[in-house]
């Protein structure tokens, strides 16, 4: 359970990282999806691969 927990905070965080945007309020950010979803999906494979390295 607690691994599970550590995994949710991780993609969180990627996520959060990985937002276009990052640091402003863009209210046209979801234009901005479609371009940027090759590269958080390679982010995500990244932190899932780090995590279970890491295990």
């Amino acid at each position: 359970m607690h691994s599970s927990a550590l995994l949710c905070c991780l993609v969180l965080l990627t996520g959060v990282r990985a937002s276009p945007g990052h640091g402003t309020q863009s209210e046209n950010s979801c234009t901005h999806f479609p371009g940027n979803l090759p590269n958080m999906l390679r982010d995500l494979r990244d932190a899932f691969s780090r995590v279970k390295t890491f295990f």
